[in-house]
Formats: C-alpha cells, sequence, structure tokens
C-alpha cells in the first residue's frame, strides 16, 4: 500500500530566479517509484530539475531557478506493487511585498484614540509586525494591531492606540515579510498636551504670502550703490512715504 502522510498546502510560492522546493511525505512499502509531473506532462530529471526521496518518506523536486514557465499545477506520483497514491499541489511565483501607501507623520492629543494606517501588497499577503523605536510592539490593553478584513480592505494594516499618553510619541515602524523580502513603512508620532496646540499644530494653514503689486522704485528713492555681494546689490534707499532712510 503506497500513501500520502499529510495534505500539502494547496499552494506553495518560489521566488523567480531562486532555488525552488516541492515537498511531499508519501509511504509505501516496499520503498514506491516516485515521479512528479507539471500541469500533466512528465517532468524528466536533469536540466534544472532534480529529486529526492528519503528514507523518512520525504518526497522533494529541486528546481534551480525559478522561472514563470515553472508556474502550475504539481503532482506527485507514488508507486509501487500494492498500488498507487497521488497528491497535487500548484506552485506560484512570490512578488516581493510593497507599500501602496505609507505610513504619515502623525499628531495625536493626550488621552484620546489614534490609527496608524497603511496599505501593502504582496504575494502571498505578507506576514505584519509592528515596531516602535526599532521594537517589537505587541497587542495591549491600550495598543491594538487591527486584524485584516479580507471583504473590506485585505491590503490595510491598522495599529489602534488608546488614551496616549507622552511615552507613546516616537517613531513607528510596519514591516511586511513573505517569501520574496521584507519592506517597511515608517512615521513619526507625536503626543500634545494641549487641545488649543494640538488644533493649531495639525490644522494651522501655512503663512499667506502676498505678491508684491508694485516695483521697489515706487516706494523707495533709490541712491547711490552701496555695495555688491553674490547674493545681490545694496543701494542707498529712502522711504517716499515717510522720508526715512531705510536701514
Amino acid at each position: 500500500m503506497t500513501k500520502f502522510l499529510s495534505q500539502e498546502q494547496e499552494v506553495q510560492y518560489g521566488v523567480k530566479n531562486h532555488p525552488t522546493n516541492v515537498r511531499w511525505f508519501v509511504y509505501g512499502y516496499p520503498k514506491p517509484d516516485v515521479k512528479w509531473y507539471l500541469n500533466g506532462e512528465h517532468i524528466e530529471m536533469g536540466g534544472r530539475f532534480s529529486h529526492s526521496y528519503t528514507r523518512n518518506g520525504c518526497a522533494t523536486l529541486f528546481i534551480n531557478g525559478m522561472l514563470d514557465r515553472d508556474v502550475g499545477e504539481y503532482e506527485c506520483v507514488a508507486k509501487n506493487e500494492h498500488g498507487e497514491a497521488r497528491q497535487s499541489v500548484r506552485v506560484r511565483i512570490s512578488e516581493h511585498p510593497r507599500f501602496s501607501e505609507h505610513l504619515r507623520e502623525t499628531r495625536g492629543l493626550l488621552g484620546k484614540t489614534l490609527k496608524l494606517e497603511c496599505r501593502v501588497e504582496g504575494v502571498p499577503f505578507p506576514d505584519i509586525k509592528w515596531y516602535k523605536d526599532w521594537l517589537p510592539l505587541a497587542s495591549s490593553a491600550r495598543i491594538k494591531v487591527e486584524e485584516l478584513i479580507l471583504w473590506e480592505a485585505p491590503d490595510r494594516c491598522t495599529l489602534i492606540l488608546t488614551d496616549l499618553i507622552q511615552r507613546d510619541a516616537g517613531l513607528y515602524s510596519c514591516t511586511a515579510t513573505n517569501l520574496a523580502g521584507t519592506a517597511s513603512s515608517s512615521c513619526t508620532l507625536h503626543v500634545d498636551e494641549e487641545e488649543g496646540l494640538y488644533r493649531y499644530r495639525t490644522y494651522q494653514r501655512g503663512r499667506e504670502v502676498k505678491r508684491r503689486e508694485k516695483p521697489i522704485e515706487d516706494l523707495y528713492d533709490l541712491g547711490d550703490e552701496l555695495g555688491r555681494g553674490t547674493q545681490g546689490v545694496v543701494y542707498h534707499a529712502v522711504e517716499r512715504s515717510t522720508g526715512e532712510y531705510l536701514r
């Protein structure tokens, strides 16, 4: 009798141009003959493909340098005089994590609740970890790492901080990791104690600079040149409206 000891994941991933292994665990006595198929076609060993079958039942197909044409459905067939067993798995190319929306510098008000949000992509979807001042950040009574809501925004990562305190101020980072690599996004969080100061720093408008409507000669009488430098020329000037010397 020949049988697979466990059902492998439906999808396995490899990194393009890197070695990739596709592994099964299959048992049989006497030791079965193992063959591999890609999209229904037998895989000939040699070149970029090789294999091993160990005494503990681990049957592994090695792909030396994953290519686009290697994507597809792989089937392992184990056969001896007592029977045959088959198991399939789909193999895809992993894509490096990428932030489509980065964290932004944020201000929060002491005692209030604040959210830090970013969006990330990757195949398979990366593992997400949060850090504060480069140290791992775990969920607590005040800090919550919001679970991904697959039917609403599967690429959104959210960190919620409640009842803000001064120690919450600092550098926050979100790190996304999968088989293909790691990407990070960071921002600075400021915590303000006074609501007025918080509103001013958060919502203040930039100082408006008005365009000069009249040339300077209409406002001042220019006299002799006093000096010349790399950034401009200095003249003796008297304001017409007051007669005062411009210092």
